[in-house]
C-alpha cells in the first residue's frame, strides 16, 4: 500500500494512510475525504464494517476496494453491493486504480 500512496501523492491525490480498519474509520470521521481505498483485510479488522462507517459518514464517498486473499472475494462482491465504486485483486495495476479513481472523481462532479 506504500507504494500505491506514493504515486497517488506523486499525481497530485492528498493521500491519508492508515495501519488499520479501526485507525482508517477514526480517520475518515475527523477528516472525511471525497473517496477511499480501503483493503479489505488489515489484521484482524473486516473492512467491510469500515466500508459501511464511510459510507454512513459520508454516503456519496468514492470507495475502491483491494484485498490480497482471494477467499475475500465475496466480500469484495458485498462492498460493491455497498456502493463501492470498483474493487481490485492484488496484485493489480496502480494504473488501472488511478483510472477508476478518477473516472469516478469525474462523475461525482458532473
Amino acid at each position: 500500500m506504500t507504494h500505491l500512496r506514493d504515486i497517488l501523492s506523486l499525481l497530485g491525490f492528498e493521500v491519508r494512510s492508515a495501519g488499520s480498519i479501526a485507525e482508517a474509520v477514526a480517520l475518515f470521521q475527523r477528516e472525511p475525504r471525497q473517496a477511499i481505498v480501503l483493503d479489505m483485510h488489515l489484521g484482524d479488522e473486516n473492512g467491510l464494517e469500515a466500508l459501511h462507517e464511510f459510507k454512513r459518514t459520508n454516503p456519496k464517498a468514492i470507495a475502491l476496494l483491494i484485498t490480497g486473499f482471494p477467499a475475500l472475494r465475496a466480500q469484495l462482491e458485498s462492498g460493491l453491493e455497498m456502493k463501492a465504486y470498483a474493487s481490485f485483486m492484488k496484485p493489480f495495476a496502480p494504473e488501472d486504480l488511478i483510472y477508476a479513481l478518477r473516472r469516478a472523481i469525474d462523475e461525482m462532479q458532473t
